[in-house]
């Protein structure tokens, strides 16, 4: 039975970035190109950047900067895709589309002020437009960045019941912060950007992430201590780890080990 050629459905991952199209049949990844796949924020018409992946009648599309909830933005799919049978679609499609999310509390950076020169490097925030106490989400999600557009974050992080959090281990230089109050899959609007400087006799060594800025999960002030280690040269299979304090296991999906000089 011949079936047309279409998109029979398009969903949204708020945490995850990511515009799903579900078309009737597999897809042609050599016609699905960013002249193709057009994403803007419906308000402005601005342009909106993204990475796509084509597995068979699904095409994901992958925002770089984090969209903004509850914004309408508007899909555009033209005429140029089709099937791996070389089937067209019919129209070129423009929907809608939304990145829902219940969570309305805003986070405020309390410290430090705008472009204060630090001593230590505490980040502290409270969270506002909440009706009562007992409506706080107390959960949180913080990025650092070197410029203010945020395409360069060198800390990523997530806090649960607090509001700060001690870092260590920023270059010299001028930075960027931004909170949002982020649970369960859902957050909130970001906070206004504050702008910071660390000094040279405020640069202490820290931890090392990944250049990319990927998400290396929360970020803990504890004292590593190395209790067993594999001889020099050998391959281990894997590392014996023990903190000085006791944590909330729950908490904490991976431990990465990254290669630095000691």
């Amino acid at each position: 039975m011949y079936q047309e050629f279409n998109v029979l459905s398009i969903s949204t991952s708020l945490l995850e970035k990511k515009v799903t199209l579900e078309f009737s049949l597999d897809v042609n990844e050599d016609t699905v190109t960013l002249d193709s796949l057009v994403l803007v924020e419906k308000a402005t018409s601005d342009l909106v950047d993204f990475r796509f992946n084509v597995n068979r009648n699904v095409v994901e599309l992958e925002l770089v900067d984090w969209p903004i909830p509850n914004t309408e933005y508007l899909i555009k799919v033209q005429k140029g895709i089709t099937s791996i049978v070389d089937d067209e679609l019919p129209d070129s499609l423009q929907r809608n589309v939304v990145f829902p999310s219940e969570i309305t509390s805003v986070a405020e950076v309390t410290s430090p002020a705008d472009f204060e020169e630090i001593t230590e490097l505490v980040i502290s925030w409270k969270e506002a437009q909440a009706i009562t106490s007992e409506n706080l989400v107390r959960s949180y999600y913080l990025e650092i960045a070197t410029e203010n557009a945020f395409y360069n974050v060198v800390r990523r992080t997530e806090v649960q019941d607090r509001d700060s959090i001690t870092l260590s281990g920023l270059p010299v230089g001028q930075y960027y912060v931004r909170v949002r109050v982020q649970r369960d899959g859902q957050y909130g609007p970001w906070s206004d950007v504050v702008t910071f400087i660390v000094s040279e006799e405020n640069s202490v060594p820290g931890p090392i992430y990944d250049e990319d800025g990927e998400d290396d999960g929360p970020i803990y002030e504890e004292e590593l201590i190395v209790v067993s280690a594999p001889a020099n040269g050998e391959t281990p299979n894997s590392f014996l780890i023990e903190l000085d304090e006791d944590i909330d296991v729950d908490s904490i999906q991976e431990i990465v080990v990254i290669r630095r000089s000691i």
